[in-house]
């Protein structure tokens, strides 16, 4: 029965974006289709038995989020809202319940947060379209500790970006090299965890990226497994939201994915990209940080 539950709320909800894990319990959140910019895409999250424990909905053209009882106060309501909004900015909700609104304000502060390490206030200021009183006046409100201002007192000078490629399996981080001067999760664009089941081999736990490093991260994950001589499943259940869609040299056989050929060498990547940051790391705290941060950026 709970293998029956499970594969028709996989099949209501085909669509995988991506794994989390919250106090060592696995979940995939998944949608109805390719969720696209106020498109209403259902969305959900299931636990490691396909059970749906949380939804965001169209619910006559408002937002409805649910959260089932057993699984409230575990963070799940404030993940899929805010995956919600980051699609369908625009809508709006149908009304709040006590643990809603509070479930709502949650979600604004950490939207509030997501704006000041991504830096978007900081170019809305320099832009004209907000005032620095403005934006003060917005986080006025977040409970806690507030986020250190970075708003701008002069333009600062254009960098180009020298990306880094971090490898220590089963995990790899891709970011960049400004990162070393400058902790701010804004500088890691890819990050990748792999897993092996006894039942299907090597898969992709997490996969997550800003979505201009997709084609950068899928590869340095798919050449990682190529250099371990594994090819890496696909199938439903385990490996189904990694996306080859692009990327060239990528053979299927089943529901396993591989490289036909090399698409870069890793052990080079790795060796500059250690070469650098042992310079300035000494006694590792970088490299825990760029983990810690690559995992929570998206988680």
């Amino acid at each position: 029965a709970v293998r029956s539950t499970a594969s028709q709320n996989r099949h209501a909800y085909p669509h995988g974006l991506r794994r989390i894990s919250l106090a060592g319990e696995p979940y995939t959140i998944r949608s109805e289709e390719p969720p696209k910019t106020d498109g209403g895409v259902d969305l959900a999250i299931l636990n490691a038995d396909g059970d749906v424990v949380a939804k965001a909905t169209n619910e006559w053209g408002a937002t409805l989020i649910r959260v089932a009882r057993e699984y409230r106060r575990k963070g799940l309501g404030p993940i899929i809202g805010n995956l919600w909004y980051k699609w369908n900015p625009s809508w709006e909700s149908g009304g709040f319940t006590m643990g809603g609104a509070a479930n709502a304000q949650r979600m604004w502060e950490s939207r509030v947060r997501e704006f000041y390490s991504r830096g978007w206030y900081s170019e809305l200021v320099k832009r004209g379209d907000l005032t620095a009183r403005r934006v003060r006046e917005i986080t006025s409100g977040i409970t806690g500790k507030r986020p250190a201002s970075r708003l701008p007192s002069a333009r600062p000078p254009a960098k180009s970006t020298v990306v880094r490629v971090f490898i220590d399996y089963p995990a790899f981080v891709i970011y960049d090299s400004r990162f070393l001067q400058d902790r701010d999760e804004k500088y890691i664009h890819g990050f990748g965890f792999f897993r092996d089941s006894e039942h299907v081999g090597d898969f992709l736990y997490t996969i997550d990226y800003d979505r201009p490093w997709r084609k950068l991260t899928t590869t340095v994950a798919l050449q990682m497994a190529r250099d371990e001589g594994r090819p890496v499943y696909v199938g439903e259940g385990y490996g189904d939201i990694l996306e080859t869609e692009g990327i060239a040299d990528v053979k299927r056989d089943g529901d396993y994915v591989s490289l036909t050929r090399d698409a870069l060498s890793l052990p080079d990547a790795s060796k500059v990209e250690r070469h650098y940051r042992k310079a300035v790391d000494r006694y590792g705290e970088i490299e825990q940080d760029l983990l810690q941060m690559a995992e929570s950026k998206w988680g």
